[in-house]
């Protein structure tokens, strides 16, 4: 996969936002210093947004667990724990969110704390 984003459009079946999981990679990238362009923080933000997609406007589980089967075996996913989750949820800019709805259309909206948290779990717990 030379890029997640081709992975994303055939897992979702519609067009691709660049700007999906956004949010996600700047934090990653700032706290861990990861370049933004690697495939893995971009690889987690989608992960993250997926999931928080799929909690808040009911897009298909069986899609989001399909991207992460199909990415880790793709990309080296890394690690992080609860003890950074403070610190990422800080260097999240936006609070508004892209997500996907139950139809693939895009739509955006404002995660509170704990919610970013669960996100952060998903990823860490796949």
């Amino acid at each position: 996969m030379s890029n997640p984003f081709e992975l994303l459009s055939m897992v979702v079946r519609c067009h691709v936002c660049r700007r999906f999981g956004q949010e996600f990679v700047d934090a990653f990238s700032t706290v861990f210093g990861i370049t933004s362009d690697a495939c893995e923080v971009k690889t987690a933000g989608i992960v993250c947004s997926l999931f928080l997609s799929v909690f808040l406007e009911k897009f298909p589980t069986e899609r989001l667990h399909a991207f992460v089967r199909n990415a880790r075996d793709e990309v080296a996913f890394f690690s992080f724990d609860c003890n950074s989750y403070e610190t990422l949820y800080k260097a999240v800019g936006s609070k508004k969110i892209l997500l996907l709805d139950k139809d693939g259309k895009y739509i955006e909206r404002e995660i509170e704390k704990n919610l970013i948290f669960e996100a952060f779990d998903f990823y860490t717990n796949r």
